[in-house]
């Protein structure tokens, strides 16, 4: 094989791969929220935040163990007191070098019930964590599948404008070759051109509606949205029938009520714990303490002891009654949130089948409309070339179709963001959307 074949060879296996390759390179809507999931700053908080409850729930746990205390110092003392005065006969007092060090193993045996009861606080706290975690999940899978519906509604929709933009130009054109043979009014071409200045602006301003919904999608992801894109499927057939169901669905398993639950028992546990403090706290106690002076001033000590220490502490002035109230309160507290969180659950439920049922019927109108408009514009075309209509109907035609191919377009995607909104709004899109990408994650790693 020679030389000149080899490099040539070589070079079309480097450019098939690069275009191959980016051609290949097809950023998906299941692809886009895993990518969201994996490195968003709001999800990190959320994680932060369930492994700082954890770590309360072993802090709380401890209480049940022993509690070691040590203790030691070491320096110079002076003594005046009887034993020094009955040891000397000239001044009464004395210095000497002094080191002492005490040792107490002490053991929780009763506080009414208060260290139970804020460990199982902490372990419903731990729970809110995690329902917030995934709360905070599928809140970013549902922000993530908008933006990305909105990055592929602009690059189409600008995409069908500047497809038109040629075709307008040459129908300028033809009208101003009219104009200068007399044939067509100059108005026809100060319309004609009306119509150029009218879809120049709406390019510019799809053209800043895709810069913005890359912004948002930047944002969320942590990249640029790729030049190849899907456009999700349907997922109708995926919805419960009606929004009574997906209110039935949303109150089993949307994490938020989880959330509302778990703080309702941790706030239950919480008022208890405080109750125990009208209970006297009994600790056991072993100790030893060495202390070695002069004769001079007290002599050497030693002390061991093994006691059972039972102590009580309430405050004249109420406020262990007030801590109960209180933490009553708190839990009143959230079980009246709980009650909110629900009827949002349910408003955001009706509030998405609304616009669903909106979208998918603005749809169908907008296809028959798209339909009227391209037979008209065929009736145009025929009637053009049989001189029956004028040029700048002709174009006026072709630029409604357009606009109802715009329009379709975007109820189109009004209707697919519904779709993925109802799925958000009980809970259950994350879970539809990443199910087949870790179903192919595990299939790669077999």
């Amino acid at each position: 094989m020679s030389k000149p074949f080899n490099i040539l060879l070589a070079t079309v296996c480097c450019l098939s791969s690069v275009l191959f390759g980016n051609a290949a390179r097809s950023e998906t809507l299941p692809e886009a929220v895993q990518s969201a999931i994996n490195g968003n700053p709001t999800l990190d908080q959320a994680v932060a935040a369930q492994k700082a409850a954890r770590e309360a729930v072993v802090q709380e746990r401890s209480n049940y163990f022993p509690k070691l205390s040590a203790s030691t110092s070491a320096g110079r003392v002076y003594g005046d007191n009887a034993t020094s005065r009955g040891l000397s006969v000239t001044r009464g007092a004395g210095y000497s070098g002094m080191w002492e060090g005490s040792l107490t193993v002490s053991q929780m045996l009763f506080d009414g019930l208060k260290t139970p009861r804020l460990v199982g606080a902490e372990k419903e706290k731990e729970r809110v964590a995690e329902a917030t975690l995934e709360a905070t999940r599928e809140a970013l899978a549902l922000q993530t599948a908008l933006a990305y519906m909105n990055v592929l509604r602009a690059r189409e929709s600008l995409k069908i404008y500047e497809d038109y933009k040629g075709q307008l130009a040459f129908y300028t054109d033809k009208i101003r070759k009219m104009v200068g043979e007399g044939i067509a009014d100059d108005s026809e071409l100060q319309q004609a051109e009306v119509v150029m200045l009218e879809l120049d602006n709406l390019i510019t301003g799809f053209k800043g509606q895709e810069l913005s919904a890359n912004a948002e999608f930047t944002r969320l992801t942590g990249h640029m949205a790729d030049e190849a894109m899907v456009r999700p499927t349907d997922i109708t057939a995926q919805l419960p029938a009606t929004a009574d169901n997906a209110i039935a669905m949303a109150t089993r398993k949307h994490p938020q009520m989880e959330m509302a639950e778990h703080e309702i028992q941790a706030a239950g546990m919480t008022a208890d714990a405080r109750e125990s403090a009208l209970f006297p706290n009994v600790t056991g106690e072993l100790s030893t303490y060495r202390k070695d002076v002069k004769d001079l001033i007290g002599g050497e000590v030693d002390d061991d002891r093994a006691i059972v220490r039972a102590t009580w502490e309430f405050s004249t002035g109420g406020a262990e009654l007030a801590a109960i109230r209180k933490a009553k309160q708190e839990k009143a507290q959230s079980e009246a949130k709980k009650g909110e969180v629900l009827r949002a659950l349910e408003s955001g439920v009706r509030t998405a089948y609304a616009n669903l049922s909106t979208s998918a019927e603005q749809r169908d109108i907008l296809t028959r409309k798209l339909d009227a408009t391209s037979k008209l514009l065929s009736a145009y075309r025929s009637q053009f070339e049989a001189g029956k209509v004028r040029i700048l109907q002709l174009l006026q035609s072709e630029n409604q179709t357009m606009n109802s191919r715009v329009d379709l377009l975007n109820a189109e995607y009004r209707n697919l963001a519904a779709q993925y909104s109802v799925l958000g709004s009980i809970g259950a899109l994350q879970e539809s959307l990443l199910a087949p990408v870790m179903a192919q994650t595990n299939n790669n790693g077999q």
